[in-house]
């Protein structure tokens, strides 16, 4: 089964770091993504640009409307990790480990398998 970590953080924390404390974060990750790739759970990654990059567009009555971000919030999707676990429970220990859990959130959903013909 193939899960998807999104990992949302407070964006202005990473901003206001100090470049020790964000190199920290990045080896942290670098663990975890080693330690998953031994595991044979690792999938892929992504590292998201900032919300400043970020567009929202909606369609209603007909018309699109575009918003350029920043976007409001407390936490901001900042990147994902895609896993292939045996089940849930599998998912919440190897998310668990992500340094993001301590001051932001993992939200871990399943990955529809592929669907013949779609």
């Amino acid at each position: 089964m193939k899960f998807l970590f999104l990992i949302y953080a407070d964006e202005s924390a990473w901003s206001e770091s100090s470049r020790a404390e964000q190199q920290g974060i990045l080896d942290a990750h670098a663990n975890f993504r080693a330690e998953a790739e031994a595991a044979g759970k690792y999938v892929d990654e992504q590292m998201l640009q900032p919300t400043t990059h970020a567009v929202r567009i909606r369609k209603r009555e007909g018309k699109y409307r575009r918003k350029d971000g920043p976007f409001e919030g407390s936490e901001q999707l900042g990147g994902c990790y895609v896993f292939d676990c045996d089940d849930l429970d599998e998912a919440i220990r190897w998310a668990a480990k992500l340094p993001e859990v301590r001051t932001g959130s993992i939200v871990i959903r399943e990955i529809v398998p592929d669907i013949p013909g779609l």
